[in-house]
């Protein structure tokens, strides 16, 4: 009697042991779990803050040219070729991101989604930022063929498969849009645009001179708030939490 009690202790013991190890496992499992999840929130962060240098080094060469952007001999396209893509960037933007670009002479207009080489990815880009005097004179040539803006009936692409989202900076009846004060019910029927007319709205003096950094970090507190409010609105919060 007294050997079955103590093997029943025993067993017991060992049970515990291993419940103690496979909690011990779980901890650790746990633990290694987050610290993954805080070096990419570190990464992430990292490259947000690269973007954001970027950006305000950017606007900030464009203000100090006497003429803005269209300063003869200032090509800001050159600039916007830094080198901040990652080595892989075509890799990840594959297939995931759909860049509109015009033909500069037929005026046909592509939805470019397939990138080959990192090289690629930023002719698309710069292709699609290209606008006659105010990027320069001469176009970006992608595969052989002189690439720019979208064209005047393209400026919101909308890709047929799934909902579109439209991000725009003008204060129009889209998705996201930066609401501006003083506002009135008129609109200008720009291809697939409408724009309302507002002080705001006419802010040419901005796009030849960037606001200084604080303007420009409001704006982008702006620009996440205009979101945020997007993804409430459409009760989509609680699919990003």
């Amino acid at each position: 009697m007294e050997d079955e009690k103590n093997e029943r202790e025993d067993e017991k013991e060992m049970e515990k042991e291993m419940e103690d190890e496979k909690y011990e496992e779980e901890d650790e499992k746990m633990e290694m779990e987050k610290e993954m999840e805080d070096d990419k929130n570190e990464e992430e962060d990292k490259k947000e803050m690269l973007c954001k240098e970027f950006s305000y080094s950017f606007s900030s060469n464009v203000r100090s040219q006497r003429f803005g952007a269209v300063m003869p001999g200032y090509d800001f396209m050159l600039e916007l070729r830094e080198e901040i893509l990652p080595p892989n960037a075509h890799w990840l933007a594959n297939e995931r991101l759909h860049v509109s670009i015009t033909h500069s002479k037929t005026h046909k207009n592509s939805m470019v989604s397939s990138f080959t080489s990192r090289e690629d990815l930023i002719k698309v880009l710069l292709a699609s930022c290209f606008m006659s005097l105010y990027a320069g004179l001469k176009p970006v040539e992608f595969q052989g063929q002189v690439m720019v803006s979208c064209n005047r009936l393209s400026w919101l692409p909308v890709l047929p498969v799934v909902r579109t989202i439209i991000v725009s900076h003008f204060s129009s009846p889209l998705d996201i849009f930066s609401a501006h004060k003083g506002i009135s019910n008129l609109h200008l029927r720009l291809a697939n645009m409408s724009p309302r007319f507002s002080k705001d709205n006419i802010h040419m003096n901005q796009s030849l001179f960037p606001p200084l950094l604080p303007r420009l970090t409001a704006l982008e507190q702006k620009g996440y708030q205009d979101a945020v409010d997007f993804l409430k609105k459409e009760r989509w919060m609680n699919f990003l939490a």
